[in-house]
């Protein structure tokens, strides 16, 4: 007979090696799994963004926030762009231009056999399409709010004398009077190039629908904050790898961080200082920082008493100590803001006079504009942090705690960042939190967009103190049209202390942008503005 212990025996080793063997084939098909999930099936793999906030919309020319240009950058392509220093302006979807000596005429030689997600041939009759949706109100698929065109051409008429296709490759705009930045604002993500059949399906939806010339088509954007992206096979440019591009809005920083060094996200955009002692500390992130070119700043809305009165403006300028507002309110990223021009741009005043920190002037002020009991106001908050403004809700205790001291009681308003724009473009808010983070660096991408006069009409730009003033709108103009980069420097120079001077505003901080990427993103240069272009972006899944 045969012998029961070793049948037993031979039982219980044939059943380990069989579950030793599906313990490897789970193993080996969750890795597969997880590989395929994590870089995508296609060659080159995913590329995970995170974020704090969704997109506003898709349509680029109808937006002004940070999270939806981010996205439409990598959809749309522009005429020409910039370097990664936001300075030297090179070939987009132009492949050459030739400007004529008084500065009032540009021709573009635009690239060929380009074509739009959509399969519609770029050329410059759809260019022409583009501008005069841009630039026509009476045009039918001019719907919204196209704010960068208003601020940056003047809206219809404006700059623009005529825009012309002079053949199928062939582009030329004229302009009423020479405009230095033209170049500079036309590589704005505000400026992409959309189809024109697309424009004509979709019209007022576009939002939901871009489809541009870029790298990355829409693939799927949902409640959740979700945008998923695939790579345009079209895309005339050379693949770096990146076959799918994911913006995920963050839920909590915890995740998001343990993402970062699992490599589920690439890249955090946004990071506070708390993430960046917690990142550096990580065996597979680094931190990348840029430099400062934003601004953060209290508006005080002048269409509403009292902030029309110059004393009350002054007396709110005594009560902020900037060295206690950046420890108690930003982060050790932050420096105090005295002026509205970063300290990064051409023209950027060292030597002006600013208010200083002085709660009984502030009181004196006071009463002498009429309120020796001060008055009961708003101030306005967004409910998320904004790359000027990691912890808005701080700095709004603040300026409310301040204001107190000189009788002020300041009521904070917090409201949703899909909103706050809308909100305080209407011209709702008493006092607002606001900020501008830089599209390039020139001095006019932060003057002219903030204090023009044209954009102090409610609900037409990025004027939100409401400010007006003819002295200021002729050396914001003079600035524009002058094409020496030392005679526009003293030009700025003089404006940032005719602005300090009025207290058009209360200038707060300026942030250096930071952030958290996995050691899988390889090569990985960001651009000055914070735009991600994934395009660029190699990705190396073997890297340990």
């Amino acid at each position: 007979m045969p012998n029961g212990k070793r049948i037993l025996d031979k039982k219980i080793y044939v059943i380990g090696i069989v579950f030793v063997l599906a313990l490897f084939l789970f193993v080996v098909m969750k890795t597969e799994f997880l590989s395929l999930s994590f870089f995508g099936e296609n060659e080159g793999g995913r590329l995970v963004i995170a974020r704090h906030s969704d997109s506003i919309s898709l349509d680029p020319a109808i937006v002004t926030d940070f999270e939806s240009f981010q996205v439409s950058a990598n959809i749309y392509e522009c005429l020409v762009t910039t370097d990664n220093n936001g300075v030297e302006i090179l070939p987009g979807l132009a492949k050459s231009w030739e400007v004529s000596e008084d500065g009032l005429k540009f021709v573009f030689k635009l690239r060929e056999n380009v074509v739009f997600h959509d399969n519609t041939p770029f050329d410059a009759e759809a260019v022409v399409f583009n501008f005069e949706r841009w630039m026509n109100e009476e045009s039918p698929y001019h719907i919204g709010q196209f704010i960068y065109w208003n601020q940056s051409f003047g809206g219809n008429p404006g700059l623009i004398k005529s825009i012309t296709a002079l053949s199928k490759y062939t582009f030329e705009i004229v302009l009423n009077e020479p405009y230095t930045p033209i170049l500079s604002v036309l590589a704005m993500p505000a400026f992409g190039i959309a189809s024109p059949t697309a424009i004509i399906k979709y019209n007022e939806d576009l939002k939901t629908h871009p489809t541009g010339t870029g790298p990355y088509i829409l693939k799927e954007w949902s409640d959740t904050g979700r945008v998923e992206l695939v790579y345009n096979e079209k895309y005339y440019k050379k693949h770096s790898g990146v076959s799918e591009l994911v913006f995920e809005t963050l839920s909590t920083e915890e995740d998001a961080l343990q993402a970062l060094e699992t490599g589920d996200i690439h890249i955090i955009n946004q990071i506070d200082e708390r993430d960046v002692e917690t990142i550096s500390d990580l065996k597979y992130a680094d931190v990348y920082y840029m430099p400062f070119l934003n601004i953060s700043y209290l508006a005080m809305n002048h269409s509403k008493k009292p902030f029309d009165n110059l004393l009350v403006r002054q007396a709110i300028s005594h009560v902020v100590d900037r060295d206690e507002l950046i420890t108690t309110s930003y982060d050790l990223m932050s420096r105090p803001a005295y002026s509205f021009l970063p300290p990064t741009v051409f023209g950027y005043n060292e030597g002006f006079k600013t208010y200083t920190y002085d709660i009984e002037k502030g009181k004196d002020l006071l009463a002498k504009a009429g309120y020796p009991h001060g008055f009961e106001t708003t101030i306005w908050v967004m409910d998320q942090p904004r790359t000027y403004y990691p912890y808005p809700k701080k700095v709004a205790t603040y300026l409310q705690e301040q204001l107190a001291l000189i009788h002020i009681n300041a009521e904070i308003v917090e409201v949703k960042w899909d909103e706050y724009l809308e909100s305080v473009r209407l011209g709702e808010h008493d006092l607002a939190i606001v900020g501008w983070q830089g599209d390039y660096a020139d001095p006019d991408n932060f003057l002219y967009t903030m204090f023009n006069s044209s954009d102090d009409t409610i609900g037409s730009g990025l004027n939100y103190s409401y400010y007006s003033n003819g002295d200021v709108d002729e050396l914001l103009k003079k600035g524009r049209r002058t094409a020496d980069k030392e005679f526009r420097s003293f030009i700025y120079r003089d404006l940032q202390q005719i602005l300090v001077d009025k207290m058009v505003g209360l200038p707060l901080a300026h942030t250096m942008m930071a952030l958290g990427v996995n050691n899988h993103v390889k090569d990985f240069e960001p651009h000055i503005s914070g735009m991600i272009y994934a395009v660029n972006i190699e990705l190396d899944e073997n890297d340990e």
